[in-house]
């Protein structure tokens, strides 16, 4: 495919077309010579390939320095037809031959990143005339060309330099210069070496079990939206008067339905999610449940936050092992699907404290109604939503569950109930009561 175009750009113009691997003649071609767009030769796109992936875009990041060298060796060795979805995750990915493409999008964000690095790398001043490789919307191959307006870039660099015929003839050489030129050829060399070991250190470095626990979410191309509990949802605005398990740390008084009133464990937690998100350069939007749709959900990955006082985290949990559940407001608890009689960490909220022992669920799910990565995290009171925030935020914690968790969890869904000793009204450390992967 290469070789055919390069013919065809040949017998355009064959007298100004220079060889795959040589630089363009700007010199005196007319304005449309200029303006042809010509194929390099393989060994021209293998030297582009290596000054893209030393350039600090593509440095910072061995998922797309991976990719886009797999995209160009297979395309010049004649199997652009190949570059599937499900291809270049087995390939690149190493993702299992069978692995759901629609429940992994990892192929197309990689995809997406590269193709911004690529946009980002040539709009940079002195990179427009060099060769360029490019992804096209809708397609994983990659394409080769030669600057489209090459003397563009150059005609601007000269602006306000002296002509050549008032500027000073070249120094000849020396061997003082001679050994600057090596000298500065080798700290180039030495940066770029520098940069491949460094970049292929973080390729294979193992990830902690927080990005892990969160890859899902984060490899996601769509913002995160972060849907918080707000008081009021279980008991209705305007109760005369407020359980005291939840006013203990929230509220207490009549509430209008449409304040938004978080509850101070709540935001504790939101804080903590949205720092995690921050910190892998996620971006996020927050939302009260109120505010929140059914549309807003099928946008992107979700955070639940909360429990009772959160109807999707009620709704979501349903049809999961472990769920939610109350009676007319007195008790709620964790039930267990697979044991009707289990009621895990109930609570009787007329009592006006934490009970001793608090439970809470954490669940890693592909939503089956919004088809979207979402993590459900609340507690039988807002106590244990604090808990359940600390235990997705703690390396220590995480790790110490993935040791016991399937190999290939990663893949599936996931629940974990955690039980916590509250003293004082304040939870501390969660520990792992049960858990289901499906």
């Amino acid at each position: 495919m290469i070789d055919s175009a390069q013919d065809s750009a040949n017998k355009v113009q064959p007298s100004k077309t220079p060889s795959a691997n040589s630089e363009q003649d700007t010199g005196s071609a007319s304005p449309a010579a200029q303006v042809q767009v010509r194929r390099p030769g393989p060994d021209a796109i293998r030297e582009q390939l290596a000054k893209l992936l030393a350039s600090p875009r593509f440095a910072s990041s061995p998922r797309c320095q991976h990719l886009l060298t797999h995209v160009v060796e297979e395309s010049l060795s004649g199997n652009a037809d190949s570059l599937k979805e499900r291809n270049i995750g087995i390939a690149v990915f190493k993702r299992d031959p069978a692995y759901d493409t629609n429940a992994d999008p990892t192929v197309r964000v990689a995809i997406s990143e590269t193709r911004k690095k690529l946009a980002q790398y040539y709009y940079e001043p002195g990179n427009h005339d060099e060769i360029r490789i490019e992804l096209p919307m809708g397609s994983y191959a990659p394409t080769f060309s030669l600057a489209d307006h090459p003397g563009e870039e150059s005609g601007r660099a000269t602006q306000g330099v002296l002509s050549p015929a008032t500027q000073p003839a070249p120094l000849a050489t020396s061997a003082l210069s001679s050994r600057l030129i090596w000298l500065a050829a080798g700290m180039a060399l030495a940066v770029a070496s520098i940069a491949i070991v460094a970049a292929g250190w973080r390729m294979f470095a193992p990830q902690s079990p927080v990005d892990v626990f969160w890859d899902q979410i984060v490899r996601s191309p769509n913002p995160v939206l972060l849907c918080v509990g707000q008081y009021g949802y279980l008991y209705g605005a305007g109760t005369e008067h407020p359980p005291a398990s939840v006013s203990a740390h929230g509220p207490v008084g009549n509430l209008s339905s449409e304040l938004t009133t978080v509850i101070l464990d709540d935001a504790i937690t939101q804080a903590k999610i949205a720092a995690q998100l921050s910190a892998r350069n996620k971006s996020y939007s927050v939302l009260s449940e109120s505010k929140t749709t059914y549309e807003d959900l099928q946008k992107g990955p979700s955070v639940i936050l909360g429990a009772f006082n959160n109807p999707w985290a009620m709704r979501f949990t349903q049809s999961m092992r472990y769920r939610f559940e109350h009676d007319a407001g007195q008790f709620q608890w964790i039930a267990d699907s697979n044991n009707p009689k289990v009621a895990m960490g109930k609570q009787n909220l007329d009592q006006g404290i934490y009970g001793p022992e608090e439970y809470a669920i954490v669940a890693r799910i592909i939503q089956p109604e919004t088809k979207q990565p979402t993590i459900i995290m609340g507690g039988v009171t807002p106590a244990g939503t604090l808990a359940a925030g600390n235990f997705v935020t703690s390396p220590q914690l995480l790790g110490e569950f993935l040791k016991t968790a399937p190999k290939d969890w990663q893949k599936k869904n996931l629940e974990i109930v955690l039980s916590i000793n509250v003293i004082d009204n304040q939870p501390g450390p969660p520990h792992v009561a049960a858990s289901v992967v499906w």
